[in-house]
């Protein structure tokens, strides 16, 4: 809800609010989406159209035809709904006074910062000048307290299972997938293969995403969280995966785990850590504590 013009309350256009990220520094940041709409201005052809001159009547018609009713056109739409993001900063440097600043433009939904908030770490759709889609994009940009400014962008793959995470150091790990057509098999068939794929990645000194390291998995990861300062994935078959991220360039699996039974669970709700316990949800049948084989 917020304050109009008149000093009403309204609601907010605006939804899909990212997860809030604590700083060091007592900024809390997170996301919104809101919608706008561009009205175009009229085609000039339409009123050179209107503006052409009436053949003049006939000799034989002087008084010229007779002109019938017409209904009137049904307006149409001129324009069309554009969708933003916009970064919402709260300094809580003053626990008793917080303070909320001016919302900026970003290029997609919050997911992650890196250098006490300097950098910021967006996921969302590119478009091309003819508004149509350009795929997904995770982006950099910098933050001065004030604006955001794009740094570099990489596009996200688009074939599933795939997931990211920006960790606190400023690393952006991608798990996804890749299919291939190969030699037919023996009876002729089309045989198509598929590579799983964990990339670690971070912006270098030249403002640029470098690509650190890159490492085949034997399964799809469609989930990677953050837990206690350690890599988790999980894929489709409910086993979760740990990952070394010691050394960002030199990424390795160090273990997995998993449940027996049916049961589902989200990896987002996880608590505790690595080293002491990860203690899964399971909603209505409690929780589990998931043990590690190397």
């Amino acid at each position: 809800v917020e304050q109009s013009e008149d000093g009403k309350n309204k609601y907010a256009n605006r939804w899909n609010f990212s997860e809030a990220i604590l700083n060091d520094n007592g900024l809390v940041y997170l996301s919104s989406q809101h919608t706008e709409y561009i009205e175009l201005e009229p085609d000039e052809g339409s009123k050179e159209e209107d503006d052409k001159p009436k053949p003049d009547p006939g000799p034989d018609d002087p008084d010229g035809p007779i002109e019938k009713p017409e209904p009137a056109p049904i307006p149409l739409q001129r324009g069309y709904w554009v969708t933003n993001y916009e970064l919402h900063v709260v300094d809580y440097t003053d626990m008793s006074h917080p303070v909320l600043r001016a919302a900026t433009p970003i290029p997609g939904t919050l997911i992650g910062t890196s250098h006490g908030g300097a950098l910021l770490y967006t996921q969302g759709a590119h478009w091309t000048e003819e508004h149509k889609w350009d795929g997904n994009w995770l982006d950099a940009s910098s933050y001065d307290g004030l604006e955001a400014y794009l740094v570099d962008s990489v596009e996200q793959p688009q074939s599933w299972p795939q997931s990211h995470k920006v960790t606190g150091d400023g690393t952006l790990y991608m798990s996804f997938s890749e299919t291939e057509k190969v030699e037919p098999d023996e009876d002729g068939g089309s045989r198509h293969v598929t590579t799983y794929y964990m990339q670690s990645l971070a912006i270098d000194e030249t403002a640029k995403f470098a690509l650190l390291e890159e490492i085949e998995l034997e399964t799809g990861i469609q989930q990677l969280a953050d837990i206690g300062g350690r890599l988790v994935g999980q894929d489709n078959q409910r086993t979760l995966y740990l990952f070394d991220t010691t050394k960002p360039a030199s990424l390795s699996v160090a273990g997995e785990g998993g449940l027996d039974g049916c049961l589902w669970f989200n990896l987002g709700g996880a608590a505790g850590d690595v080293e002491s316990g990860l203690w899964l949800p399971l909603g209505n049948y409690g929780a589990v504590k998931i043990d590690w084989e190397e």
